[in-house]
């Protein structure tokens, strides 16, 4: 079998990828592009963390429509022009929703900041507790799972981050993804109880 020039293989790789769902092959792809890729998205980001995050979301994507990959007829351009995409719209979102931690919320029932164990209080965490479950079910799958795996698991950031597969800094972009939703979620439920 002849050498292949380095086009020939992108594109010998893109058919494996599509074609067959080569997981090893759009491995390679991934540790090819991801270095360049991540740079060139924090020139739209500037924060590493969700810099990766733009990234690995393109490559999810890619992944779930693999079979449309084969059309591509540049790889490296299509890979840019997705990351830019990608970045521009975690940017906008970013400054449409910025970050408010969630600190002190009671979440079980019976436990409330002061101790007060009355049935009225137990109710309303009760009704928390059941929002908050909902609110959880309704994030998206990486930011539940960075979500349950630190908060509901007890595991380290970098436990969590291992066992997902992705950055440290990936992980605490998607914590603060899921907090940010999550209070948003519940803030009118909190606004409310408050006003009573």
């Amino acid at each position: 079998m002849p050498d292949l020039t380095p086009e020939q293989g992108e594109r010998l790789l893109i058919q494996r990828i599509s074609e067959a769902g080569d997981l090893h092959a759009f491995r390679q792809v991934v540790e090819t592009y991801s270095p360049a890729l991540v740079t060139y998205a924090r020139t739209f980001l500037r924060q590493p963390g969700l810099a990766e995050e733009a990234v690995s979301e393109v490559w999810i994507k890619i992944w779930r429509r693999r079979a449309a990959l084969g059309a591509v007829q540049q790889l490296q351009a299509y890979l840019f022009r997705a990351v830019k995409h990608q970045a521009l719209n975690a940017r906008e979102q970013a400054a449409r929703h910025p970050f408010v931690p969630l600190e002190g919320l009671p979440v079980e029932p019976g436990t409330h900041p002061e101790g007060d164990t009355s049935p009225l209080s137990q109710m309303e965490a009760g009704e928390l507790k059941t929002l908050l479950d909902s609110a959880i079910a309704e994030l998206p799958a990486g930011s539940q799972a960075a979500f349950r795996l630190v908060r509901e698991k007890g595991l380290s950031y970098q436990e969590a981050a291992d066992a997902l597969g992705i950055s440290l800094n990936s992980l605490k972009t998607q914590l603060a993804r899921a907090m940010k939703r999550l209070r948003h979620t519940l803030g009118q439920y909190l606004a409310s109880v408050l006003l009573m």
